[in-house]
């Protein structure tokens, strides 16, 4: 009797202890996957301020195109106005 109580005490330790390995598992998979996400993220996040900034440069040179183009239209209209 008392080796079959120490065989079942054994198993249940077993499968308990299984269990537990296989939560503890899963535990650091899930982990991982949220680890991967946030750097995911993080890199995503870089891609949209490099853009921002490319495309706020390509802005503000179009806006000087434009004044310097605005400036040679000003300079013909004066120099038709006065002829």
């Amino acid at each position: 009797m008392n080796v079959f109580l120490m065989v079942v005490i054994i198993v249940f330790i077993s499968t308990v202890a299984g269990l537990i390995k296989n939560y503890q598992d899963k535990m650091v998979k899930i982990e991982k996957i949220k680890s991967q996400r946030v750097k995911d993220e993080l890199e995503l996040e870089n891609s949209k301020h490099q853009n921002y900034l490319l495309e706020t440069e390509k802005m503000r040179l179009e806006l000087e195109q434009m004044k310097e183009l605005d400036q040679v239209n000003l300079e013909k209209a004066k120099k038709q106005l006065l002829e």
